[in-house]
């Protein structure tokens, strides 16, 4: 079968645009069966709630262990940090899945996704142009945990914002990169995460 990125339709396998949002159809899952948020073909994790993506993993073997506790497998990942997590390490608070750090649950709440991007040092590019400006510019990159080290380019870095600073943030981010244009074709999307918008 195939999807629509947009709007989640579901096709066969003959069709190769959506007939509603007239976009190319795609032959994977694009949406998490459990909270509904766009994910592309490489997550492994929901990138909104946290969630395991089980349909996914194609043999027992690779299950991301717990990095908390190695001999558990991880049913989800901390949507601040990245951790892998299992049942004994799990938060889960507004259907999303945190880690045991109670600082991440505050984050969440004031901070908002601005940007993701596969490149660190697209990240600090970032960073340093947001706090040039005064804005505040917490980075997590997936990279940090055990799990992700080996997934190179496809290893997620989230740039959050406060969330009373969000849309000055992405006017100062899409003037970065409508004028620069410093990261090539590679680059990830401002406002692409819907979870950027989300206020908790």
């Amino acid at each position: 079968m195939k999807y629509c990125p947009s709007c989640h339709t579901e096709y066969q396998d003959s069709a190769t645009t959506c007939a509603d949002c007239q976009v190319p159809l795609v032959d994977f899952v694009p949406f998490c069966k459990r909270c509904d948020g766009d994910i592309s073909e490489s997550d492994v994790f929901c990138p909104h709630c946290g969630v395991l993506l089980t349909e996914r993993i194609t043999d027992e073997d690779d299950v991301p262990e717990c990095e908390d506790h190695p001999s558990q497998p991880a049913i989800g990942m901390c949507v601040v940090c990245g951790k892998p997590i299992c049942r004994d390490s799990i938060q889960q608070v507004a259907g999303k899945f945190f880690c045991r750090d109670d600082s991440h649950v505050k984050l969440y709440h004031d901070y908002a996704l601005l940007y993701r991007t596969s490149t660190e040092y697209e990240a600090a590019m970032i960073k340093a142009n947001l706090e040039g400006a005064g804005i505040p510019v917490r980075v997590f990159s997936q990279s940090d945990h055990v799990y992700f080290v080996t997934m190179g380019d496809l290893a997620v870095v989230n740039i959050m914002v406060p969330k009373t600073r969000i849309h000055e943030a992405q006017e100062q981010l899409n003037n970065l990169l409508s004028s620069q244009s410093p990261f090539g074709d590679e680059a990830g999307k401002p406002g692409e995460e819907k979870q950027g918008g989300d206020e908790g």
